[in-house]
């Protein structure tokens, strides 16, 4: 069995309606700042850029304007202003900026992945110089986390949020193209150095990175650019709340007759919370991550380039929860509350007090290796070979250390109370006999689960373009080529083991809580109730591993320990996908007066392979599946100039996207609790691909030097898409709290094709410097802005289905406004993003929906330069301590509150 657990826990974590008058009239109080950055892929397609500035680069801007004026299709940037000097440290950040990106956090509280005009990251197509990004989603996901790559190594980052025929399939709600530094961007030599302390206030850590960046043209004849960064840090958030909700006589002890044994028939049908909580989550990561780019003209004709990107990063992510479940067998009711159908306070007889600390170590590589050759022949020609390897593995080790409450006199288990009352937003519970930060003596082992798990995401890509330009013609150009790809995702679960007492053995006589006890003192959350305490016992996971496993990780137990080797389950959970597609595509350019068309098909084809295992009566047996399937993608797009300083857009695409490895692994997993039930998931290998037909129409004002207002209408029309089915059979599941076999009803969430959707939006975009105010260093001020609407209907099969009036990870408004200060010296900005409530998950705990509620956050960041090229910088990030929130259902019930860390990040840059 392969285990991975890379430092120890101590030295990584506990030591350190959309109308155009209303659009117009968005427009004229809306700005932002718009910039661009000439590339090679900007100079060859014809692609709308509006881009968000990077200190002190107004030139920039002016050149975003010409970009946007010649452009056809519609799309926004971020760019550097120098060699890896991105406005944020985290490229998400930065893309939430952009009109219709919103952004998903981690359970920390950093950006991860994007939402794009209301579609979540799986339907996000993201390439790295041209090839697919790699998954970094070990559940089997598709989605691109962009914390994995420091924002040092890349130069542009484009959002096509309307894609054409030239444009590999793959994202349904558009493309992302992040690229990294090319020597023939660069005059002659250029060397660009960072130092910076990461402060994260909440986890009380100083972390660190640096970065070292350097590139050297030799006269446009041969180029090499390289860059290397290292970076540490830590950040925390605390969480407090009830979970989800589910009726009353679901969770209450049942009668002979499987009735509910308590409760009136108010409370019985009211829902309550599941498991009032605490959660402590910390995450400690290390990553050094490297590019290397050569270029050669050996003549004018050809230009050859070579592409190399690693990364490594080091994670160990360490989650305790405190919680006393009222989620099944609740044996009383007193004092109970029902408002609107919920149960808003009360106390509960008959629950488990429970510490569990769950450490996730992980160890994550990514390499890519590119090359390819740019010809042009003649004049009219050009000819593109391209070839290309990217790589991510990823090993981890879960560990699960749980601990019940015991009486010490007799070793066994006790049942509590639990009482809860809701406060807004908040939840304020206790429970008897415990606070969890005393009597840590008294908590015994209940289970222990390690799980190591690897998985692999792999792509190869080759594919031939070519461009054919005319001359004095309405026909301005023709590109045409094909592109062959195989995809490898491979999920394995080694299923681990499970450590318990063994049977007869008297738990007192085993390790307790209090002897690899670590004490948690910074529990805080902003505005939270009094009751909330300061200070948690968590576990030691690495001492815990030493005194229950003191022959090594595949060693035997401690005395009194007893061990189940989860192979079966492991192989239940590991699953493999090859995918393999053949695309070819053509697309005409004409250029007509003041309009700039341009049409064309792409043809794919796709055979797709998935393997996984079935376990029946113990006896594993293989599963696959293959098939093969082929679809067409049409793509227009036009440019219309009304007048000088007023531009229409219109472009219209069908776009794609597959179902995860996850949706279409052959699995099955059960998690049941006791006799009062469990839940599980299914996976469908027989899933199909959803397709969109999208439309986009949009106007531009220019004004001025720099100024520009823009609005789009955007309209998507999904057919395919996964139906997440809910339906509950009786299966027989090892009971939580002692291994003991039970057979009990489990609601088990399955996904299925079927459904069709309907997205439509506005954004409204503008930049503007105030030149109106008094001559001087009050003009160095400028403000940035930007507003979408997004609004989503379905027609999921279940009736009151939430997913029908908002498509989950929709927000149905977002909003950005930045001001700036730039006078080439010092500019400094800050930024505000917020977005509205959404559905978080539609299939929480219990199958019960999950919704965020509205979130904004405040950004500060500043630059001054001391001395010709020598910069001071500073960054900080959640300025105001701000809280995300959760609501459970359509009731709206309170689910938790988690606070977020604040960073702060200072340092230097040199740069010449």
């Amino acid at each position: 069995m392969k285990r991975n657990l890379k430092g120890s826990f101590t030295d990584r974590i506990l030591k350190g309606g959309l109308a155009s008058t209303s659009a117009i009239a968005l427009m004229a109080c809306a700005s932002t700042v718009a910039y661009a950055q000439d590339t090679e892929s900007q100079a060859t397609n014809s692609v709308a850029f509006e881009e968000i500035v990077v200190t002190g680069v107004r030139a920039s801007i002016i050149s975003a304007r010409n970009l946007k004026r010649d452009a056809v299709g519609v799309s926004d940037a971020i760019s550097a202003e120098d060699l890896g000097k991105f406005p944020d440290l985290n490229l998400s950040e930065t893309l939430q900026r952009i009109p219709g990106v919103t952004l998903n956090r981690s359970d920390t509280g950093q950006g991860s992945t994007i939402n794009l005009r209301g579609l979540g990251a799986n339907f996000t197509r993201v390439q790295i110089n041209g090839m697919t990004a790699p998954s970094t989603n070990a559940a089997g996901g598709r989605g691109f986390d962009f914390e994995i790559l420091p924002s040092e190594l890349f130069t542009t980052v484009v959002v096509n949020k309307s894609v054409s025929a030239r444009h590999a399939e793959g994202g349904l709600a558009g493309l992302v193209e992040m690229s990294t530094p090319q020597p023939f961007n660069y005059p002659g030599f250029k060397l660009a150095a960072s130092a910076q302390g990461n402060l994260s206030k909440t986890a009380d850590n100083l972390g660190g990175r640096g970065s070292l960046l350097v590139s050297n043209n030799f006269d446009d004849e041969f180029g090499i650019a390289a860059a290397v960064v290292y970076a540490r840090g830590k950040s925390q958030s605390n969480r407090s709340g009830g979970f989800n909700v589910r009726p009353f006589g679901l969770t209450a002890i049942k009668d002979d007759d499987g009735n509910p044994a308590i409760g009136t028939a108010e409370e019985q049908a009211a829902y309550v919370n599941n498991i009032p909580h605490y959660i402590w989550n910390i995450s400690d990561t290390e990553s050094v991550s490297g590019n290397l780019a050569v270029q050669w003209r050996p003549s004018d004709d050809i230009e050859v380039s070579l592409n190399g990107l690693y990364s490594t990063l080091d994670a160990t992510r360490f989650t305790t929860r405190f919680d006393a479940p009222n989620e099944s067998n609740v044996t009383s009711i007193e004092n109970a509350v029902v408002e609107n159908g919920v149960i808003t306070s009360g106390t509960f007889g008959g629950v488990q007090q429970r510490v569990g600390a769950n450490n996730l170590s992980r160890d994550d590589e990514l390499y890519q290796i590119i090359g390819s050759v740019k010809w042009t022949p003649t004049d009219d020609w050009t000819i593109t070979p391209y070839m290309g390897y990217t790589k991510r593995a990823s090993d981890g080790l879960g560990a699960l250390l749980s601990y019940r409450r015991a009486d010490l006199d007799t070793g066994e288990f006790v049942l509590g109370d639990v009482s809860y009352a809701h406060q807004g937003k908040h939840v304020d519970w206790s429970t008897s006999g415990t606070n969890f930060s005393a009597n840590p003596e008294e908590f015994l082992i209940n289970v222990f689960y390690l799980t190591p798990s690897e998985s692999r995401d792999s792509d190869f890509t080759t594919k031939l373009d070519f461009e054919h330009t005319f001359h004095d013609s309405a026909i301005k150009a023709i590109d045409f080529g094909a592109r062959y790809s195989v995809r490898k995702m491979v999920n394995v679960n080694h299923g681990g083991v499970i450590v318990r007492a063994d049977s007869g053995v008297d738990r007192r006589t085993l390790p307790s809580l209090a002897d690899n006890v670590y004490l948690i003192e910074n529990f805080n959350i902003s505005g939270a109730p009094a009751g909330i305490p300061e200070t948690l016992n968590t576990a030691d996971i690495d001492k815990a591993i030493a005194l229950w496993l003191p022959n090594g990780l595949d060693g035997a137990p401690i005395d009194g320990a007893a061990v189940t080797d989860r192979a079966l389950n492991g192989l239940q959970n590991s699953y493999d996908l090859r995918e393999a597609t053949f695309n070819a595509y053509a697309e005409a350019t004409f250029e007509v007066d003041r309009l700039l068309f341009n049409a064309g098909l792409r043809f794919l084809r796709t055979e797709q392979t998935t393997n996984g295992t079935s376990v029946t009566n113990g006896v594993p047996s293989a599963v696959n599946n293959v098939r093969t399937y082929h679809d067409f993608l049409p793509s227009a797009s036009l440019r219309y100039e009304v007048q000088d300083d007023l531009y229409i857009r219109a472009a219209y695409s069908r776009s794609y996207t597959r179902p995860t490895l996850s949706d279409l692994a052959p699995t099955e997993n059960i998690s049941g609790v006791d006799e009062g039930g469990g839940f599980g998931s299914q996976g469908n290998p027989g899933l199909q691909p959803f397709t969109a037909n999208n439309i986009d129409l949009g106007m531009e004002w220019y004004f001025g030097d720099e100024g520009l207002l823009s609005a789009t209408l955007f309209y998507k029309s999904l057919d395919g898409i996964i139906d997440t089915e809910t339906f509950t059979e009786d299966r027989t599941f090892p009971r939580q709290r002692d291994g003991v076999l039970v057979t009990a009803p489990v609601v088990i969430t399955r996904p299925a094709n079927g459904a069709s959707a309907e997205i439509k939006g506005l954004e409204v975009a503008g930049q503007m410097r105030l030149t109106f105010l008094p001559e001087g260093w009050m003009q160095n001020f400028g403000v940035q802005a930007n507003y979408t609407f997004a609004d989503s209907s379905a027609d999921f099969n279940a009736e009151d289905d939430v997913r029908s009036t908002g498509l989950p990870g929709l927000s149905r408004h977002s909003a950005n406004a930045s001001l700036y200060y730039d006078d080439q010296r010092f500019s400094a900005r800050i930024a505000y993003a917020w977005r509205s409530e959404y559905l978080h998950a539609f299939a929480g705990a219990w199958g019960v929906p999950r919704f965020q509620n509205a979130f904004g956050q405040l950004d500060f960041s500043a630059n001054y330069e001391v001395i010709s090229n020598v910069h001071l910088q500073l960054q900080v990030l959640n300025v105001t301590n701000n809280v995300v929130s959760f609501t459970s259902d359509a009731v709206k019930a309170p689910n938790n509150v988690t606070q977020l860390d604040r960073r702060i990040l200072f340092g230097a840059r040199v740069s010449f």
